[in-house]
């Protein structure tokens, strides 16, 4: 009887931990939320609604990939325009300006292509 309620507790406490788990769709649009705050000036109603849209992008592209799981190639040919779809609204949010500081700290986040030549 003992093995069974521990076998039954056990099974609840785990299911309950795996309930919680954060998607993976917003960690990611919690870290790209982080770095937008950092980088630009942005009124609270602006951050309100950044994290939003960060997160209904991160939302989409996920079940984009979801749905089309076993046809990579279609997921990759709908992804350009989601992104291109919520960027713009992103840009009417935040503004010229703030996009011009989002693109700098995007450049400056490429790593350089090292051109080394032909070894002779």
């Amino acid at each position: 009887m003992k093995t069974v309620v521990l076998f039954f507790s056990l099974m609840l406490v785990t299911s309950i931990a795996f309930g919680q788990k954060e998607k993976q769709y917003q960690i990611v649009a919690n870290n790209n939320y982080i770095v937008w705050v950092e980088n630009c000036d942005l009124s609270d109603v602006q951050k309100k609604e950044l994290k939003t849209l960060l997160t209904d992008k991160q939302k989409a592209l996920y079940d984009n990939r979801r749905t089309y799981k076993k046809d990579k190639a279609k997921a990759k040919e709908l992804a350009p325009g989601i992104k291109k779809e919520y960027d713009h609204k992103i840009m009417e949010l935040v503004g010229a300006d703030n996009m011009v500081k989002m693109n700098e700290y995007f450049k400056s986040q490429l790593k350089p292509v090292w051109d080394f030549g032909s070894i002779e």
